[in-house]
């Protein structure tokens, strides 16, 4: 009779077992190198990124040494500030210096202020990140009740209403929403906060959180509806997995069920779709920003289109696709990790 040892069957001791203990490390290189391997893709995509924003900043028309000078604009000075900025070099030794600068942490300066543009964008970056947190802090846990309430009872009220929710809202524009807020809780219904969201500089972000409410509110109402539709269809799938059926028919609690079999295997798919639409409420603050003066990354991307202040365009689209690029690759790195499933796949 041949007797088959399991590696991991307790009380085995000998070379079998041995090897068993020197090949689990090796069980964690295929998620090292999945990880390396989307941590190099995201690289080259801030590369690409490089590469089209300053080949579609070198296009716009005018001429940058003209805005700088505005009004005082001779043939001379022009000659000099289009030296020194090297504004008659090839495109690509542009670019090389361009890129061999932001390797360094060297943004350029402003055209419109003069100043450094790492320096302009450092405040205005934290009250955007600030903003954007407070967002989803709100939209998260709502988005996650939702969309589990609403799984587990498939074809009840709830379900209907959330599914109909999240399609109507979803169509909704950001712009709409702080409208409608803005009409509701600031100026005609009620006027308990403030419609402009002007900060004061001499005081701290967090003593002036009355004027982020409104801004917040927006951006959440925005990620809401599809962060819900992702959870809602991702457990959908998991809760009619076969293993679920096993879970049950083993007498776990329906609690235990939800929570210790099916969100784990839902994480992945869900934490892929809140990540993408943590970017799209970044992304989106151009727009909230400037509907409430809110003093901002998207606020200052605007006046850098309006003015054509092209190192502060360049500078802040290189910043919010390195931080788009960096939540993304978190992400992925928390649904592998999380997900047992994705873990044995790699």
């Amino acid at each position: 009779m041949t007797v088959l040892l399991d590696d991991a069957a307790p009380g085995v001791e000998g070379p079998r077992s041995e090897g068993a203990l020197r090949r689990r490390p090796a069980a964690s290189r295929p998620l090292a190198r999945y990880l390396l391997r989307r941590f190099c893709w995201g690289l080259v995509l801030i590369w690409v990124v490089t590469v089209l924003v300053f080949v579609a900043t070198q296009a716009l028309p005018g001429d940058a040494a003209a805005v700088i000078l505005g009004d005082t604009a001779t043939p001379e000075r022009l000659a000099q500030v289009r030296a020194t900025m090297h504004l008659d070099d090839p495109m690509i030794v542009q670019y090389v210096k361009w890129l061999g600068g932001l390797l360094h942490g060297d943004l350029g300066v402003s055209l419109g202020n003069r100043q450094p543009v790492s320096a302009y964008i450092g405040s205005r970056l934290r009250n955007t990140l600030v903003l954007s947190g407070l967002s989803c802090l709100i939209a998260v846990p709502i988005s996650f009740g939702l969309g589990l309430r609403a799984a587990t009872r498939p074809g009840g009220l709830l379900d209907r209403a959330v599914s109909g929710a999240t399609v109507v809202l979803s169509a909704v524009p950001s712009m709409v929403f702080g409208i409608v807020l803005i009409y509701l809780f600031a100026t005609n219904v009620w006027q308990w906060l403030p419609a402009v969201s002007l900060l004061d500089t001499r005081r701290g972000l967090f003593g002036q959180l009355d004027k982020l409410v409104l801004p917040a509110l927006t951006l959440a109402l925005t990620a809401v509806p599809p962060i819900t539709y992702n959870v809602r269809a991702s457990m959908l799938e998991v809760l009619r997995g076969p293993y679920i059926g096993m879970a049950r028919l083993n007498g776990l609690r329906e609690r235990t069920v939800l929570w210790r079999e099916a969100l784990p295997n839902a994480l992945g798919p869900v934490g892929q779709a809140t990540a993408l639409m943590i970017v799209i409420v970044v992304g989106g603050t151009t727009v909230i920003e400037t509907i409430f003066g809110y003093d901002g990354v998207g606020l200052a991307l605007a006046h850098a289109v309006n003015g054509r202040d092209v190192p502060l365009l360049q500078g802040i689209t290189v910043v919010l696709t390195a931080a788009t690029v960096a939540v993304v690759l978190c992400f992925d790195m928390l649904a592998v990790l999380l997900n047992p499933r994705l873990r044995t796949a790699l």
